[in-house]
Formats: C-alpha cells, sequence, structure tokens
C-alpha cells in the first residue's frame, strides 16, 4: 500500500493544486507541505482528517492504511438538508456532530472498536 507521502502529493496534483495553493488554503507553510510530500513529517490528526475531508477520502486511505477511498456512502445534499433538521431535533453540538463525521471515516474494525467500547461505558 502507499505511504501518506505518496497519496498526500497524488491527491493534491488530482486537483492539479501546488504546494503554494495547498500551503495557503490549509494555512501552512509550503515547507510543511514539501515535507509532508517527502515523507519527513506527517500532519497530526486534527490536519489529517482536515486533509481527508477536502479531498473526499478516508482518513485511512489518506493515511495508506487502505486502498478504498470512501468506505462509507456519500450523502446527498437532500440528505444533508434532512439530517441538519433532524439534527436540530435532538440537539446535537458541533463536537457530537464532528465525531460523527470522523467516525463514518473509520474502517470497520475502528468502527467495532468504537462500538463495543460505547457499551462497556454505558
Amino acid at each position: 500500500m502507499a505511504e501518506f507521502k505518496d497519496r498526500f502529493k497524488a491527491l493534491r496534483l488530482e486537483k492539479d493544486l501546488t504546494q503554494d495553493e495547498i500551503a495557503a488554503k490549509f494555512d501552512l507553510t509550503k515547507t510543511a507541505v514539501s515535507s509532508y510530500e517527502r515523507g519527513k513529517n506527517k500532519p497530526r490528526f486534527e490536519m489529517l482528517d482536515t486533509l481527508a475531508d477536502f479531498f473526499d477520502v478516508s482518513i485511512d486511505y489518506l493515511s495508506g492504511s487502505s486502498d478504498v477511498r470512501r468506505p462509507y456512502p456519500r450523502i446527498t445534499p437532500e440528505e444533508e438538508d434532512r439530517l441538519g433538521a433532524d439534527l436540530v431535533n435532538v440537539e446535537i453540538d458541533v463536537e457530537e456532530y464532528d465525531l460523527i463525521k470522523a467516525y463514518r471515516r473509520l474502517d470497520e474494525y475502528a468502527k467495532r472498536i468504537i462500538r463495543l467500547t460505547a457499551h462497556l461505558e454505558k
């Protein structure tokens, strides 16, 4: 499987973006972007999550631990609108919504661990 550095660069090139453009978009230095692509550094989880969202891939795919770009189905705009309305009804906060988004990017093994952990905490 590919490594983060290879996936990151390939995804950047797929979007036809320069290192400077990625740096500006994510408030990074060009040196940081270059070091990601050379494998000298890796982003922290928050940045990895942000990059996965931007490139529309899972964190596992971006990090190189999976070859599946999106293991979860995409939500249509209509479903997103309905979900937004449902979220208002269940009083979910932004942090909980972010956790749900992160959960959806996990592979099945990680989801199972989360579900098992949640049951233990009840």
